[in-house]
């Protein structure tokens, strides 16, 4: 039986690393692109 759950243990988490993963890329995209649409404009009027 203790076998069968480190089969699946494994599996579940690579999953759930892919999935924190994932996420973290959408929040980092998230905060680039807020961040980004106040600072670029600053950066053009300078100019």
């Amino acid at each position: 039986m203790n076998h069968y759950k480190e089969k699946i243990k494994k599996p579940a988490l690579v999953l759930a690393w892919g999935l924190y993963d994932l996420a973290n890329q959408f929040f980092a995209l998230n905060i680039v692109s807020l961040y980004f649409v106040r600072w670029g404009p600053k950066i053009i009027m300078k100019r």
